[in-house]
């Protein structure tokens, strides 16, 4: 028996309707695989621009607390500092949030670096005679809390860059 040959217009026909499917079928596949990378990315950028909104946060509090630190440790004894005594452990207890949230996508070398940055920063900030019955003014102490202020915004910024060029 041999087999009948179909017609050459059902044969074409055939063909450009399995054409037309790979294609739909390709086309319906990178569309898909393009919302998937969108979202993938989306949340990746979404991730970098927290960290570095938080970096950010990080450095005005640290010059806030430099300022508050500045002028608590600038006024004469008699005058009242409870209010700036309660300033300088907010901005305290903010830079230590903050600082716990960078950690997680730091490297060893770089939260090394930046705790002990912190901690030297936080212990002139809170050091010295803080919150005594009896503090005088020592421009030294401002000085000295400037000088550490500066030097943890530029290792915080330092890390941060690394952070960045790695991708995270």
């Amino acid at each position: 028996m041999s087999a009948v040959p179909p017609e050459p217009d059902t044969v074409n026909l055939w063909v450009e309707l399995t054409k037309g499917a790979v294609s739909v079928s390709v086309a319906v596949l990178a569309a898909f695989l393009a919302l998937l990378a969108n979202r993938f990315l989306d949340r990746d950028r979404a991730s970098r621009e927290y960290r570095t909104k938080i970096s950010d946060q990080l450095r005005d509090d640290t010059r806030r607390a430099i300022e508050a630190a500045a002028e608590y440790w600038s006024k004469a004894p008699e005058t009242n500092k409870s209010v700036l005594e309660s300033r300088i452990r907010m901005y305290e207890q903010d830079i230590r949030a903050a600082k716990k949230v960078l950690d997680e996508n730091c490297s060893s070398a770089d939260k090394d670096e930046l705790q002990e940055s912190m901690d030297a920063f936080l212990s002139a900030l809170m050091g010295a005679d803080f919150e005594g019955a009896k503090v005088k003014p020592n421009s030294h102490h401002v000085v000295m809390v400037a000088s550490l202020g500066a030097t943890f915004r530029k290792t915080l910024a330092r890390a941060r860059r690394r952070q960045i060029k790695k991708g995270t």
